[in-house]
């Protein structure tokens, strides 16, 4: 009788069996690239090199002025000053020195900016 008990468990260690081993061969043909710059949830803080690797569809590390229109407004806004060695691409450097020369002005502009968008919808109050 022990028997017959024992043999109504092989389905299931047999299924269990097969699917560890399903599992095991997804996981070895799991792709090994590297994860692509993701946006992160509307509210959500992203960084500037974040948004700069989000607006820089080429990933070649510039950014052309129509990849800061998509990407990137402020930058495209003040691209002409920020470039300031005049070959038509922004870099993340360029940007930051241009944000440190500029700060007060940036942010008086952002808050503007901020003051003319409608609230949020969906929001409890």
């Amino acid at each position: 009788m022990k028997f017959h008990r024992h043999l109504a468990f092989l389905p299931l260690a047999a299924a269990l069996l097969l699917a560890g081993t399903t599992i095991g061969a997804e996981a070895q043909n799991a792709p090994t690239t590297p994860p692509q710059t993701q946006m992160p949830m509307p509210g959500h803080h992203m960084t500037l090199k974040q948004r700069f690797e989000a607006a820089n569809t080429t990933h070649d590390g510039k950014l052309t002025k129509a990849q800061a229109e998509a990407g990137m407004p402020m930058v495209a806004r003040h691209f002409a000053a920020i470039d300031v060695d005049h070959d038509n691409t922004v870099t993340l450097p360029e940007i930051r020195k241009y944000m440190r020369a500029h700060r007060a002005e940036l942010r008086s502009e952002m808050q503007q900016m901020r003051a003319q968008q409608p609230p949020a919808t969906g929001t409890a109050q």
